[in-house]
């Protein structure tokens, strides 16, 4: 049987062992007792002085005559951090200094880790032990990342795990050592999604501080626990193109625009990100938001008055339509019918059973009805739509339940209000009028919008608005060729074998109703998107390529009044409500005499997309046109929509359900920032996320677990304990984390332990 080796036998003998130290200073005592009793009243008086004898004594000590300081070379070597490694005055030096050092743990592990190692056997094991725990945490971090990117509950990652064991993949054994170090519990899980939301947060935030500026966009909503949030989405222009990001959601104490203020300032702090760089803020133009006294933009502008104010173009369209259709007494009362409609089914399986056997029966599709909602009037089109396919069957429905019903007035009603030329109409008309203004809904709703994007998409709505008082739309028209005859005096009409009420009354009743829609329609699209109200989003559009006159010999005054314009905004300074000066973005002299010389070259690239055309200006003549760059920068900066912020809330309400409503608001943020900002799981570097995760503390994975590894990898016979003895193994797990110490990164200024190859 092997004998026990001690700690010695495997590092070997760098110098002077315990007995021999011992022995040197007993002799050393010795030679001093032997001396003149005077010559020890001198040390007293005397200035003490370094003796070559310590040199010899104390092999780790080395003096720096230049500082005057003590150092110990092997606690530097080995990474420690004491007095001895910062460096001791030498002013009055002590030999009692030097030995108390050497009692230190500190030293101890040094010397140890410095000594001449004649036997790698358990190193190379605890090398293996530490790559096998590594593995099994990143698989681990996998399983988070699929359960967070597949909005499934972090409670299943522990049956992630179970199954792929089952399925034979043995990356989890590392952690299979000790019942307790399984790293399952719900604790452990957050830690995991921590480290990784970090990661990708990390690479968020160091595109938007590359940027030369960023916008917001911001709004707060309420979530199925009764709680406040606050969620904002980040935008910049980086390396020529723009990019907007998810940047946080965090619970509010209450919705004030002071509140709103504070909270936005700290998050903003917290992210590392400029308020200086801040130049635009996108909501959803509410009061709290957007009020001219104290609302949220108002409180920023105070604070860097070069920061503009942007409306969401769909929330402004949403609000067009909306306020057209409360205009018309008709369409409140046919908004009811639809809403009636939808609860007579919604709520009721027989009349729901029903309706789908009339739709089967009659070849219809089989669709539900759907509520309608006056914060949302644009989504009315898809139940306008339902009803105009489903005419048929639901007529056929509403018939046998007043057959089978006769006394039951809520469906007698229901079918004397849709059984009749007015309303039937009226869904028809909607559905053209609708499907213009839910494609310009979704226009609005694209990636990366721009103003000039906005301006031709409304110009575009507003012409097809006004045909439709010229010309019937196609849906409309065809219903009008269905009715037999225009004779005002008949009663009623056939309509897919169903009789219809058809009177003056009705017809005057929709003539009226539909002018009036339109007409109010075109009003407030007018009003709402006036150029004239916001001058500085206007004059952008003379950076659009498209927009140039198509001779070059107009050129000469093209741009002149807007160049102006938006070098008095930008390129003047500015003071705050605190008297504090702001200096421009940009000079107005110079940025003139750019737009002089760039409206040319900008003429001949006429015919191309205005973002790719700025893409292309700001990588290679960058440095030609400063002024006109950051010109461009800030137009391509600016939100015109807070469409993310919306999709963002219903990402969130994903997550956060009425099954998992205890999810603290924390916690829904890192699972919104893998869920929305995470790259394909094949792509996200795990290996960062899993330094992050080592060196937040002290980890079990790398204690008992890890020992017990070394101890398998060294003997399979199970004589590990006889060979090594429990102070070896303690050391060498010390002995590896060191050497993990000793390959931190901080270049970039945070800790990362780096793999240490077997």
């Amino acid at each position: 049987m092997a004998s026990k080796r001690t700690l010695t036998d495997f590092w070997g003998t760098p110098g002077p062992s315990r007995k021999e130290t011992e022995q040197s200073k007993n002799g050393g005592d010795e030679k001093r007792e032997s001396g003149a009793a005077t010559e020890g009243r001198k040390l007293l008086t005397a200035k003490r002085k370094m003796k070559p004898d310590w040199f010899r004594r104390f092999l780790w000590l080395r003096h720096d005559g230049e500082k005057r300081m003590f150092f110990c070379n092997f606690c530097i070597k080995a990474g420690r951090t004491n007095i001895f490694t910062t460096g001791r005055q030498s002013d009055i030096p002590k030999a009692d200094d030097f030995v108390k050092h050497e009692r230190t743990g500190d030293h101890k592990f040094a010397c140890s880790a410095n000594c001449s190692v004649k036997n790698d056997e358990m190193p190379k094991a605890a090398a293996t032990a530490y790559n096998a725990v590594r593995e099994a945490i990143v698989a681990t971090m996998r399983s988070v990342y699929f359960v967070a990117k597949e909005d499934m509950a972090k409670a299943k990652v522990k049956a992630v795990v179970d199954f792929c064991d089952l399925q034979g993949v043995k990356s989890f054994a590392a952690l299979r050592q000790d019942d307790r170090v399984t790293y399952m519990h719900s604790t452990s899980t957050n830690d995991f999604i921590d480290c990784i939301s970090e990661v990708i947060e990390k690479d968020v935030i160091g595109k938007m501080k590359s940027a030369k500026f960023y916008s917001l966009e911001l709004d707060e909503s309420t979530d199925v626990s009764v709680s406040q949030n606050l969620m904002i989405y980040i935008r910049g222009v980086v390396d020529g193109k723009i990019e907007s990001h998810f940047l946080s959601v965090s619970p509010l104490s209450n919705a004030t625009s002071e509140q709103l203020y504070l909270d936005v300032k700290d998050i903003l702090k917290e992210k590392g990100l400029l308020l200086s760089n801040l130049i635009s803020l996108g909501t959803d133009g509410a009061s709290v938001m957007t009020g001219k006294r104290q609302g949220l933009t108002t409180r920023f502008k105070k604070d860097n008055p070069f920061i503009l104010s942007q409306h969401c173009a769909a929330h402004k369209l949403a609000l067009a339509s909306g306020q057209a259709a409360d205009c018309v007494p008709y369409l409140v009362k046919y908004q009811a019918l639809v809403n009636d409609l939808y609860k007579y089914y919604h709520y009721s399986p027989k009349n729901q059973n029903k309706l789908a056997t009339a739709q089967e029966s009659v070849g219809d599709r089989k669709l539900k009805y759907q509520q309608v909602f006056h914060t949302r009037w644009l989504s009315f089109y898809n139940t306008v739509s339902t009803i105009c396919k489903t005419f048929d069957s639901l007529l056929s429905a509403l018939h046998d339940d007043v057959e089978h019903n006769q006394n039951n007035a809520r469906v007698s009603g229901l079918l004397k209000n849709i059984a009749r030329f007015d309303f039937i109409a009226m869904s028809y008309f909607l559905l053209d009028v609708l499907a213009v203004l839910n494609t310009t809904c979704l226009s609005l709703q694209a990636d990366n919008l721009t103003f000039s994007d906005v301006s031709e998409y409304i110009c575009a709505c507003k012409r097809a608005i006004d045909d439709f008082k010229v010309k019937k739309g196609p849906h409309f028209l065809k219903f009008l060729e269905s009715v037999e005859s225009e004779n005002a005096d008949r009663a009623e009409f056939e309509f897919h074998s169903h009789k219809i009420a058809l009177t003056s009354k009705h017809r005057e009743n929709f003539a009226k109703s539909s002018q009036k829609f339109l007409d109010c329609l075109s009003d407030n699209l007018a009003s709402r998107f006036d150029e004239s109200d916001d001058v500085i989003s206007a004059s952008f559009d003379i950076l659009v390529p498209s927009k140039s006159p198509a001779d070059d010999g107009e050129l000469l005054e093209y741009g002149i009044q807007e160049i102006d314009t938006l070098g008095d905004f930008f390129g003047t300074e500015k003071v705050t409500s605190e008297g504090n000066t702001v200096n421009p973005p940009l000079c107005k002299e110079k940025l003139i005499n750019e737009w002089s010389v760039f409206k040319y070259v900008m003429w001949k690239h006429r015919n191309q997309n205005f973002c790719e055309f700025w893409e292309w200006v700001l990588r290679s003549h960058g440095q030609s046109y400063p002024n006109l760059c950051t010109l461009a920068t800030i137009c391509l900066t600016c939100p015109v929509t807070s469409v993310n912020v919306e999709r963002g809330f219903s990402r969130y309400n994903i997550i956060k359900t009425a099954l998992r409503n205890a999810l603290h608001t924390e916690n829904v943020n890192n699972l919104l920032v893998i869920k929305i900002e995470g790259p394909d799981i094949h792509l996200f570097n795990f290996d960062e996320a899993f330094q992050r995760w080592c060196v937040k503390k002290d980890r079990r994975a790398f204690k008992q677990t890890h020992i017990e590894k070394v101890k398998s990898c060294i003997d399979d016979s199970g004589e590990a304990e006889l060979k090594y003895s429990q102070e070896d193994f303690d050391f060498v797990v010390k002995y590896v984390a060191s050497k993990f110490i000793d390959n931190i990164d901080t270049t970039s200024g945070e800790k990362s332990v780096k793999p240490i190859p077997v």
